[in-house]
């Protein structure tokens, strides 16, 4: 697994979407910290009012109706905390633009006359909240603010925390918005331009004046962007259509290389604005708009359109819609929507887009897993090398599924593809040299050991495994409950059921009394596994005084989740438990 890049964002939603929307943003790239609402003139300057205290966010949300990270980019303007959240956040590079900054300040007074500066914008409902908690305030146009007395101090912070590890998102007003129909409609043009024209003099000046001061690398926004109006978000001028969140996304993905990266930008900044102004001019329909098309169709429930949209992409020579469609039907494990979107990738790979083959394959097997026609992809993936299908075909090798079992060429494939960057071949392979129990165990550890440098929490949940068993490794139960902790800290929550169990078998004092507590505790939180683990502690003793009538309750409870338990309930009421001291379970 390849670790993703922590980056910083203080900028709009522009820097966010291009790794939140942007093809492949969210697996390459993690965001450590985002602070939007919050300008950089507010940061840089003084504070000398109270701060803004945790127990104001219910009074900020009811007044203002915004969601809680709001209040959370409030409170960091006001408190003039985000230079002090980015200097440790262990992010190693920052995406910033400067639309913030084209936004009104408001100052903010106490009492006795004095003020400070904040973000002010009036669509947030700011002005409400003000009056409703008696804050007094006035409005200022940013461009009034001494510009160096803020912008020197923030040039030099980024210079010295991120290096030459900075990329300047240049974001910009939209000409105009893609409707749902995929025509483009220019914005209406603005009443007062005098005060336009010096916000856009503005975020031009500290685009520039921040590349002269930095050298960063620059994302460069194509002169006749255009919004879209099936953007996830809503309707906005800085809503673009996803076209250049991709783009931006190319571009993340060239600076990060370190390779020509100045003349692969500006490669990359030609062609979008090529493929804008085709899209513009009615020569090119926008990928982007069509497939948020498709995904609103999906959503409201107007399957048709989205088939008859991702049809006509198809005829483009498009597969993407085709391959939403499924992406949407497989993650809700809607039958009846593969069994419609099934006929189109047929049809689409019949006429070369072997590329849905894999999609195509996890179709079939989710309508009906004993289909033949799974043997006859995975063969065709086999001789093509395609690696997700080399990975089925040995899965079938594995379990003699339409083939022969055969699990020694299982595992070779299993290789072959993890060695051509499948990556869910790896716990294919892992668990067929643990099934094989003991004739590959020297491998194991090998097969995890790429996932350490990342954390990856499989990594910890299998070495506690090895470590729970001595297979592979040096037998440690004691190190096989860290293991399986950190595993669960990490995203894999049975991590700590097997913590659970691997401290009963440990089964000193201490031990039964941790898993007890560790049992307690997940039981409480709604975790069925462990509240019947928690009811094999009262019903034996462990880490607690016996109490069948306590663990009677908990298998009955949790039996609907975990029918080991209702198999231990009806032991219980039989009596046939009785006399017998740790039995397992």
């Amino acid at each position: 697994m390849v670790e993703k890049v922590k980056v910083d964002v203080w900028g709009c939603c522009v820097c966010r979407d291009i790794i939140g929307i942007g093809e492949g943003g969210e697996k390459r790239y993690d965001v450590a910290n985002f602070f939007e609402e919050c300008s950089k003139i507010a940061a840089f300057s003084p504070h000398i009012l109270a701060d803004v205290s945790e127990e104001e966010q219910d009074d900020f949300l009811r007044i203002t109706k915004q969601h809680s990270a709001f209040f959370r980019w409030y409170r960091a303007d006001r408190n003039k905390t985000v230079v002090s959240a980015l200097s440790g956040s262990g992010s190693g590079w920052l995406l910033v633009d400067f639309r913030t900054e084209t936004y009104d300040l408001a100052r903010i007074y106490d009492s006795r006359g004095n003020f400070e500066l904040a973000t002010f914008q009036a669509g947030k409902r700011l002005s409400e909240y003000f009056e409703a908690k008696g804050i007094r305030y006035d409005r200022v146009p940013a461009s009034l603010v001494d510009f160096e007395t803020w912008f020197a101090p923030f040039v030099e912070f980024c210079k010295e925390r991120y290096g030459d590890r900075i990329v300047l998102v240049e974001a910009r007003d939209s000409m105009g918005m893609m409707t749902v129909d995929g025509n483009v409609n220019d914005w209406p043009i603005p009443a007062g331009r005098s005060r336009e024209h010096a916000k856009v003099l503005l975020g031009y000046k500290m685009n520039y004046e921040f590349k002269r001061r930095t050298g960063c690398h620059v994302i460069k926004c194509p002169p006749d962007i255009f919004s879209d109006e099936c953007h996830k978000w809503g309707r906005s001028r800085v809503h673009y259509v996803k076209d250049y969140y991709d783009y931006g996304v190319r571009c993340l993905d060239i600076i990060m290389s370190g390779k020509d990266v100045e003349k692969r930008l500006d490669t990359a900044y030609l062609g979008i604005c090529y493929e804008v102004m085709r899209v513009r001019c009615g020569e090119e329909i926008s990928r982007g708009n069509m497939r948020s098309k498709i995904m609103n169709d999906l959503s409201a429930g107007d399957d048709g359109a989205a088939i008859r949209l991702a049809e006509k992409m198809a005829e483009l020579g498009d597969d993407s819609g085709i391959e939403s469609m499924a992406k949407h039907y497989l993650a809700r494990k809607d039958n009846a929507g593969l069994a419609r979107v099934r006929p189109l990738l047929r049809d689409r790979i019949g006429k070369g887009s072997a590329g849905l083959r894999p999609i195509y394959f996890d179709v079939v097997s989710r309508i009906d897993p004993d289909d033949g026609e799974l043997l006859e992809l995975a063969e065709e993936g086999l001789a093509r090398g395609d690696p997700m299908l080399t990975a089925k075909y040995a899965g079938m090798l594995e379990k003699g599924r339409f083939v022969e079992q055969d699990t020694e060429r299982a595992l070779r494939l299993y290789q072959e593809a993890l060695g051509k960057g499948y990556e869910p071949a790896r716990r294919g392979l892992f668990e067929l040299a643990w099934s094989l129990k003991g004739e590959h165990d020297d491998m194991l550890y090998d097969i995890i050991e790429p996932l350490e440098a990342s954390k990856d929490p499989r990594f910890f949940f299998n070495l506690g495994r090895m470590l729970r068993t001595g297979r592979g490794v040096d037998k440690d139960p004691e190190l096989a409950v860290t293991c399986f902790t950190e595993a669960a800290e990490r995203g894999m929550p049975f991590g700590n059921i097997m913590a659970i169990d691997t401290l009963r078998e440990i089964g000193d004092e201490d031990s039964c009394r941790k898993a007890f507590e560790l049992s307690e505790r997940l039981s409480s939180e709604g975790d069925m596994n462990a509240r019947y683990r928690l009811g094999l502690a009262y019903e034996k003793g462990l880490g607690v005084p016996v109490d069948r009538e306590r663990a009677a309750e908990l298998y009955r409870e949790s039996q609907s989740a975990v029918p080991r338990a209702g198999e231990r309930l009806r032991r219980l009421g039989s009596g046939a438990q009785a006399g017998r001291r740790r039995p397992r379970p």
